[in-house]
C-alpha cells in the first residue's frame, strides 16, 4: 500500500489565485488553529482529487486518512486506494504533476 503525506495548507502563507463566482480570484491565508475546531468534532472528512466526491483518496472515518495541525499547517498522511486509481494518482504525485 502507498502512502503520501504533506500539507493541506501551510499557516501563514498566501494561496494561489482562488477564482471566485464574480471573476475576480481571491487569496486565502490560514492561521494556527484554524482546523482545531473541526478536527475535534470528530466528523468524517474525506481527502478528494480536485474536490470530486467519486474520486476518495482516503477518510479519517475508516482510518486511511489522518489529518493533524503542526505548527506549519495541516498536515496529512493518507494511504492509497490499491486500485488503479491509487496508482494512477501515485505516478502524478512522483511525476510533480
Amino acid at each position: 500500500m502507498a502512502t503520501l503525506e504533506g500539507y493541506v495548507a501551510r499557516f501563514d502563507s498566501v494561496s494561489v489565485p482562488i477564482p471566485s463566482g464574480d471573476g475576480r480570484p481571491y487569496r486565502e491565508v490560514f492561521r494556527y488553529g484554524a482546523f482545531a475546531k473541526v478536527l475535534a468534532s470528530g466528523i468524517d472528512i474525506p481527502m478528494t482529487v480536485d474536490h470530486d466526491p467519486y474520486l476518495v483518496l482516503g477518510r479519517l472515518a475508516d482510518g486511511t486518512l489522518l489529518l493533524w495541525e503542526d505548527y506549519h499547517g495541516l498536515r496529512f498522511e493518507v494511504n492509497l486506494p490499491r486500485r488503479e486509481f491509487g496508482r494512477d494518482v501515485l505516478g502524478d504525485v512522483r511525476s510533480g504533476l
